[in-house]
């Protein structure tokens, strides 16, 4: 007669006498670690985010940088990291910041060309590093998709009339005329 702390344990019934390897279960994890990122990338993309509204808000641009550029990384088609990202370094004078500004507004841009609030931050850093002619490509872009925008046209027919480009000023210049006049 056997004790109950002799039955064969359940696992061993079933053929499977041996744990799983070390190696194995390591595995599964970063496997499993892996799916859940892919899966929860953008709840963990909107967490960074937040966060660096936060230390923004703080007065902590440095550190609200840093949790934009992770929210980049996790979800590089995401509009909202990049916008703060490049927002955030406009503001700041430290050339490396005013470069990095136009990394990543270069790079989303790339992904939608259309999105006017980097492509207006972008101008913003362009103008910071004294790249004149490249603030007013993106200045340009933005007005000629805004017909009806008077300061918008107006910041653009100053730009071309700084750069000596007479015909985009000119064209500028009728837009900031009154309909009836």
């Amino acid at each position: 007669m056997h004790s109950s702390s002799d039955a064969v344990p359940a696992a061993h019934a079933h053929g499977s006498a041996h744990p799983i390897p070390l190696a194995r279960r390591l595995a599964i994890a970063i496997v499993g670690a892996l799916v859940g990122a892919v899966l929860l990338r953008g709840w963990a993309a909107s967490g960074l985010v937040s966060r660096g509204d936060d230390f923004l808000q703080a007065g902590n641009p440095p550190r609200a940088l840093t949790y934009y550029s992770r929210a980049i990384w996790l979800d590089p088609h995401w509009s909202v990291p990049s916008e703060r990202f490049s927002f955030a370094a406009s503001m700041e004078r430290s050339p490396a910041l005013q470069a990095a500004c136009e990394r990543v507004a270069t790079a989303y841009l790339a992904i939608d060309p259309r999105d006017s609030a980097i492509r207006w931050d972008r101008a913003i850093c362009r103008n910071h590093e004294g790249n004149t002619a490249a603030a007013y490509a993106d200045l340009r872009t933005l007005a000629l998709g805004a017909p009806r925008d008077p300061k918008l046209n107006s910041i653009a027919f100053n730009y071309a009339r700084r750069l000596g480009r007479q015909t985009d000023a000119a064209f500028f210049a009728r837009r900031l005329r009154p309909a009836h006049a």
